[in-house]
């Protein structure tokens, strides 16, 4: 077991005539680069943190003890806050534990997901906003409050009769408009019809 200064301002750690470690103060890096690609990196008493790289250069962060989670925490302003959880204790629940703390996608963040803390809001500001599901004759089904602490479907789009169904009253404000040849049908055996 040695430590040789292999190059100006680079460090190397040996044992067993392995290099395991490297300090390289001119590209300011840390490196282990043992052969075995699996070589972990451990802290705590346990070495219950593990970082390290698959064989296929895929980078693995674990924490192996039962039921811990993992936090990513950053400074708002002054005020540690985490940015992010990992719930081990519930399937790897993934937690953003901040109101106003939004999820933002594409290039230009063009589609938001957050809640104000009294309201979820969801944004699209480019291009449409699809909803698709492609299981064959299944649905989309729009739920809300029922009133009574439950809730009930109040639209229906019906994937096996291309319908869309609507399982409350509706109630217009303004006018609605059919295309011309559109049929309004009435009761359970469509008995009667407006065309």
């Amino acid at each position: 077991t040695y430590i040789l200064e292999s190059a100006a301002d680079i460090m190397d750690f040996y044992a067993g005539g392995q290099l395991f470690l490297r300090l390289d103060e001119t590209n300011d890096v840390v490196h282990i680069p043992r052969d075995a690609d699996t070589a972990t990196f451990k802290m705590g008493v346990g070495g219950d943190l593990q970082i390290y790289v698959e064989t296929d250069d895929d980078a693995v962060i674990r924490n192996i003890t039962s039921d811990k989670d993992i936090y990513l925490s950053v400074n708002d302003g002054g005020s540690q806050i985490t940015a992010l959880q990992i719930d081990a204790s519930e399937v790897g629940r993934v937690l953003l534990p901040n109101d106003n703390q939004q999820i933002r996608i594409g290039a230009d963040q063009d589609l938001r997901f957050y809640h104000d803390g009294n309201s979820h809001i969801q944004n699209n500001s480019t291009g449409h906003l699809y909803i698709d599901n492609y299981a064959d004759d299944h649905d989309i089904i729009l739920r809300s409050d029922d009133g009574s602490g439950g809730v009930t479907t109040y639209i229906e789009l019906d994937g096996s009769t291309e319908r869309v169904d609507f399982k409350k009253p509706i109630y217009a404000e303004d006018s609605a408009f059919f295309a011309d040849s559109s049929v309004l049908y009435f009761g359970a055996g469509n008995d009667f019809r407006i065309q």
